[in-house]
Parts: C-alpha cells; sequence; structure tokens
C-alpha cells in the first residue's frame, strides 16, 4: 500500500514523495483526503512541522498563530460577503475592487 511521506529538515518539509515503505531519516508520514487529519493538514513543501502536526507558513509578519495552528490576523476581515485582501502595510483588510468587479 503506498503511503506518503514529508521530508523534514529543522521543523520544514522539503519534500514530499510516495513510497511503499518510510524511507530512512527525518521523514514523516502525511494524509492526503483523510478527515480528520490526524496531522493538521496535508503537507506541502515549506509547511512547518512541530512535531505532530503541519500548518502553513506565517502569510504576513503581523500575523499570529493560534491554538489550533492557522494564523490569524490582528483584525478579523469583514463578513459582508465582499471580497478582501490583507495589507499588510496598513494592517487592514481592503476590498478586493477587481474581484468585486467580476463578481467573484
Amino acid at each position: 500500500m503506498t503511503k506518503r511521506f514529508a521530508q523534514i529538515e529543522n521543523g520544514i518539509v522539503k519534500q514530499v514523495i510516495v513510497s511503499e515503505t518510510q524511507p530512512e531519516g527525518d521523514w514523516v508520514e502525511t494524509f492526503k483526503n483523510v478527515y480528520p487529519n490526524p496531522r493538521k493538514k496535508y503537507a506541502g513543501i515549506g509547511d512547518n512541522w512541530n512535531g505532530e502536526v503541519f500548518y502553513s507558513q506565517q502569510p504576513f509578519q503581523s500575523w499570529v498563530l493560534n491554538d489550533n495552528y492557522d494564523w490569524e490576523s490582528p483584525i478579523p476581515m469583514p463578513e459582508d460577503g465582499k471580497p478582501y485582501l490583507w495589507d499588510e502595510e496598513t494592517l487592514e483588510w481592503k476590498e478586493a475592487e477587481l474581484l468585486a468587479r467580476m463578481g467573484l
């Protein structure tokens, strides 16, 4: 049975492979299409590994990691149904005008 393994170097995923057996060295099994995922998410190159779960790289300097290993902005995104993008320079959500014009 094939499995997926992530190679870890200094807590960062360097590569992900499919293999019948676990390679020697710093490899951790990762799970795809498993819910709930025992590793939080499927490992991707550049993801972090803390010894228990995989989680994404910090998207912006101002964002903080919560207890569920999700990154949170300093202020919540507006919930008015409009598309927004985070502006790190002003530390605020800006309406994504082009996306809004496209109806996305």
